[in-house]
């Protein structure tokens, strides 16, 4: 059965898929990259603190599929911040 891994406040959570929702896949671990992603999930775990600009639940699930820790929602929410301050000091 599949499983849901969280990084959630104040630790990372396990639960099993079918009890969590729906969810968005944002990207899927290679075979050849399955290995990998063991070893940074351990990495992970290891280090649940949750930050919010740096370590959010998308970060963590990033880091482990593709080994980069980064967040697209934040991005565009920084992107869009920016653009409206600009707007209104013009």
């Amino acid at each position: 059965m599949p499983i849901v891994i969280h990084q959630a406040i104040p630790y990372v959570r396990i639960d099993w898929l079918m009890s969590t929702g729906c969810w968005e896949t944002i990207g899927k671990v290679k075979d050849s990259e399955i290995e990998n992603a063991k070893i940074r999930i351990r990495k992970a775990i290891k280090n649940p603190s949750y930050n919010l600009f740096g370590n959010n639940c998308e970060h963590f699930a990033r880091y482990v599929v593709a080994g980069i820790r980064e967040s697209k929602q934040l991005q565009t929410a920084v992107g869009v911040a920016t653009v409206g301050t600009l707007l209104y000091l013009v």
